[in-house]
């Protein structure tokens, strides 16, 4: 009988599809995350932020996976981590709250969690972080990827020793960018592991847990850089040792 796949969850946006008839309100995963869960070896599924008890609902999420991504998007509301009233883009409180509450429950459940981008902001606010926005590197190029604006690529310097190095080796590692929020205040009980030159926090993690946040996009680098496959394979791998 073939081993089963991890069952990994990936968190969604809200975003209108223009469909025949107008726009259809939907949730949605960038193909780049499905593409990458998969070839690691996992199965991916979509885990939407439905408007109501997002507590419950993330608990439900929970009895259901091995593993967590939670992907790249719209900007974290300030009042989600109680930051000052500053202009971001396009809020969704519903899904930072039911990430949220993701986070939280899988660290009590010992479930591996990826953050990326958005995800790795994410993290930091569960952990009782804040963050900044209007961020951008300034020592990094303009790198074009079909269908998106606003990509750039630089060099990250990993700490030796850390999960993060552990994975994707001592020294620096290339990655793409299309941020504008980072962290500001590091949530209690995680640890700055990654920088750029800039001083900008790129990577945080917890020691203590499989929680690993990457403020770059390792699946839109997949055939670029093929080293940061290693992320999504190290996910999958702590996956199969927890339900093992």
């Amino acid at each position: 009988m073939p081993e089963r796949m991890p069952v990994v969850g990936i968190s969604a946006g809200r975003a209108e599809v223009p469909i025949t008839e107008g726009f259809l309100q939907s949730h949605y995963v960038g193909a780049g995350y499905v593409r990458a869960v998969s070839e690691a070896g996992g199965l991916p599924v979509v885990l939407p932020a439905a408007d109501g008890d997002q507590e419950a609902h993330a608990q439900g999420a929970l009895d259901l996976i091995d593993a967590l991504v939670l992907s790249g998007g719209n900007d974290i509301a300030p009042e989600s981590y109680g930051g000052a009233d500053v202009e971001v883009d396009e809020i969704d409180l519903s899904r930072d709250a039911f990430e949220i509450a993701l986070v939280r429950g899988a660290r009590e459940r010992g479930i591996p969690v990826l953050g990326v981008c958005r995800g790795m902001e994410l993290i930091n606010v569960a952990y009782g972080g804040t963050l900044r926005n209007g961020v951008r590197h300034e020592e990094a190029d303009d790198v074009n990827l079909p269908g998106l604006r606003g990509a750039r690529v630089h060099r990250i310097r990993l700490e030796p020793g850390s999960r993060v190095a552990g994975v994707l080796g001592d020294g620096q590692v290339e990655a793409v960018c299309m941020h504008h929020q980072a962290t500001d205040r590091i949530g209690e009980g995680l640890v700055v592991t990654g920088s750029a030159a800039d001083g900008i926090a790129e990577v945080v993690e917890d020691p203590n847990n499989w929680v690993l946040g990457v403020l770059w996009h390792p699946e839109q680098a997949l055939d670029r850089t093929p080293i940061q496959r290693r992320l999504y394979q190290a996910l999958i791998d702590a996956a199969r040792k927890g339900a093992a």
